[in-house]
């Protein structure tokens, strides 16, 4: 079985500016491309995990902020949030074609300490066989450590990765990779071609390949920022795998990326020893 795995950046699909907020035309540029990229390849699986964007992240930081931490009133407020954007898109995705399916991301991992230590995958491998694209999502999760915390869509993304048989992961985000300095502020900031992680299995260490200024690392983000995405292909990943880190919001990239590779993107390479 031939799998692709998609992360669609929350910053894409909704606009986080306004809470709970949709951005219709974009989703179903992205269902459009997403369906005849797989009418082009024809034999190939994808999974899709989408990120929070207005409809988890201002929640989550009212809660942080409010309670210093995420209480049972965080976990249904958070849990029913995501859930009416994941269903939002799964019946858009369908209504374009799209054989799909979303599943509850806080009903299939546990966490511990912010780190996925259990996962419930059956459904979802069941799913892959009957040709159905499973979609995920980033949402709040049971935490062994500290009774709930937030699950990143990347975390899930590199979590699934290391688990199936992958192809190639891809990060459709809304800027063209990764970058120097952060491109939204600085225009002289240069896109970094190839990042290179190398990690040896028996020692579970790691080394990032990348000249970026500090304050790109992390994000006012309560996933973490871009360089999560890197971070948790590090940390979970344990076989050499690619990466892709592209613009979703340019028409043609979608499709591109699923059929070849995008146009302008940063090339993440997971080497193991």
């Amino acid at each position: 079985m031939k799998l692709i795995i998609l992360k669609i950046g929350g910053s894409i699909i909704t606009n986080k500016e306004i809470e709970n907020s949709i951005k219709w035309n974009t989703v179903r540029m992205i269902g459009h491309e997403i369906r005849e990229a797989l009418r082009y390849l024809g034999d190939i699986r994808l999974i899709l995990v989408h990120g929070g964007g207005s409809f988890g992240h201002p929640l989550a930081h009212k809660f942080k902020e409010e309670k210093g931490r995420y209480d049972a009133d965080a976990f249904t407020a958070i849990r029913e949030n995501m859930n009416v954007l994941a269903s939002t898109v799964t019946l858009l995705f369908s209504h374009l074609g799209l054989k799909v399916t979303h599943f509850q991301s806080s009903s299939i991992f546990i966490l511990n300490d912010g780190k996925i230590v259990k996962a419930f995958l059956d459904p979802i491998t069941y799913s892959l066989k009957e040709n159905i694209i499973p979609i995920l999502y980033g949402d709040i999760a049971v935490d062994l450590s500290k009774s709930y915390n937030i699950i990143s869509g990347d975390s899930i993304v590199a979590y699934l990765a290391d688990y199936y048989d992958t192809i190639k992961v891809l990060y459709a985000t809304d800027v063209d990779g990764v970058y120097t300095e952060n491109p939204k502020i600085n225009p002289s900031a240069k896109r970094i071609e190839k990042i290179t992680v190398l990690k040896d299995k028996e020692t579970n260490t790691y080394t990032i390949s990348a000249n970026i200024r500090s304050e790109v690392l992390s994000s006012v983000d309560v996933t973490g920022g871009i360089y999560r995405k890197i971070l948790d292909l590090a940390r979970y990943v344990n076989k050499n795998i690619i990466a892709y880190i592209f613009n979703g919001l340019v028409e043609g990239n979608i499709f591109n990326a699923i059929v070849n590779k995008p146009k302008k993107y940063t090339l993440v390479e997971v080497k193991v020893k």
